[in-house]
């Protein structure tokens, strides 16, 4: 592996394959015809949660895949050749597996890479292992178009990997209709405006909680931000808050599939910028800031693949969804600078009740 290569299981993975392949390339099956039959075995046993194949299948498939039902010899000769490549092990029993799980896992990921790449939504029990893998592959290759209108990006429709294996909830998900997503959380300068337009909602309903930790205090008849704040998310907002604001801004709040395809993607990358986990990239408990900081501060080291600043860290982000259909709680995305990194993946969910006005706690707008 070259010294510039991003070196993961992936790399190795492909290069073992390349490899491999062009040891073989003087053999009757062509190396392209041989590693498509093996993605799509492992393809069909991702989707049959098997691990193992018996013998007996094989000629079948084979026969069926390379097209050769009217030349027995051949058929024999490649069947014989397709179980004996480097990929596969025969058991005691007669049954046929991949060398190691997370090969046939790999295999399952260029496929899914594809398919994604090209905008076709599939169905296929992921693991977080095939995500890690269909990250690295299309870090290499796919190219996101970065849109802006105003302090706005574009999240473009189509499918991506939501989710993560720990909640149950991995899956290639679909984004029926693109949306616009604000570049950054909402500010308490932006905050501000709107209470002096609109006040603080009803009384005993307030929006925003007035608090001695809150960046937006009382004045004389209105409302005015804490010196040096006023770049800085606005928190202690309740759901209801949120709500009244993107409604007053002509917005509207996120769903939780909106902002984690902004956050993260196709390609279930963990964090917006990629796998690993960087600290001066984003504001959270390792950073040992304990405060929120000014949006977008992180600039393009902290960017996810559409342009969206801050989704990892510095204050969670109120979403439209809600945490399950007999349950009044909202789903809340991207951890704070009081969270550990690992809230902070673009994955995790949070759940927080709609009146609750706490300081770790803000939100983002969307527009379709």
């Amino acid at each position: 592996i070259a010294r510039d290569e991003d070196l993961n299981l992936a790399t190795l993975y492909q290069h073992y394959t390349d490899n491999l392949l062009q040891l073989r390339s003087a053999e009757s099956i062509p190396p392209n015809e041989r590693l498509f039959f093996v993605e799509e075995l492992a393809w069909e046993m991702q989707n049959t949660n098997r691990l193992t194949v018996p013998w007996s299948e094989f000629p079948a498939r084979v026969v069926a895949h390379f097209g050769l039902k009217d030349d027995a010899g051949k058929a024999a000769f490649f069947e014989r050749d397709i179980r004996t490549q480097s990929y596969l092990i025969r058991d005691d029993d007669g049954n046929y597996r991949f060398a190691h799980k997370s090969l046939m896992e790999f295999f399952v990921a260029r496929q899914l890479s594809r398919r994604l790449s090209a905008g076709e939504a599939t169905e296929c029990p992921l693991t977080d292992a095939i995500v890690s893998f269909v990250h690295y592959l299309l870090a290499a290759s796919y190219r996101y178009e970065q849109r802006t209108e105003g302090d706005m990006v574009w999240v473009p429709p189509g499918p991506f990997v939501f989710g993560w294996e720990k909640q149950s909830n991995l899956r290639v998900a679909v984004l029926e209709q693109g949306c616009w997503m604000d570049r950054y959380p909402v500010t308490n300068d932006q905050f501000c405006s709107f209470l002096l337009k609109e006040g603080n909602g009803e009384e005993g309903g307030e929006w925003w909680l007035d608090h001695e930790r809150s960046r937006i205090q009382k004045a004389n008849s209105g409302f005015a931000v804490k010196k040096g704040y006023g770049r800085h998310p606005v928190t202690g907002v309740s759901w209801y808050g949120a709500v009244a604001f993107a409604a007053w801004a002509r917005k509207r709040l996120p769903t939780e599939q909106e902002w984690e395809k902004a956050a993260r993607g196709i390609d279930g990358r963990r964090w917006p910028w990629g796998e690993t986990f960087a600290s001066e990239r984003c504001n959270t408990s390792e950073s040992r800031i304990q405060d929120t900081t000014e949006v977008g501060i992180y600039g393009a080291p902290g960017r996810s693949v559409y342009g969206c600043e801050d989704m990892a860290g510095n204050v969670l982000e109120w979403t439209e969804s809600v945490w399950s259909s007999d349950d009044a709680a909202r789903v809340a995305r991207g951890g704070s600078w009081g969270y550990f990194h690992g809230f902070a993946a673009c994955a995790y969910r949070d759940f927080i009740e709609p009146r609750f006005r706490i300081y770790s706690i803000g939100f983002r707008c969307a527009r379709t």
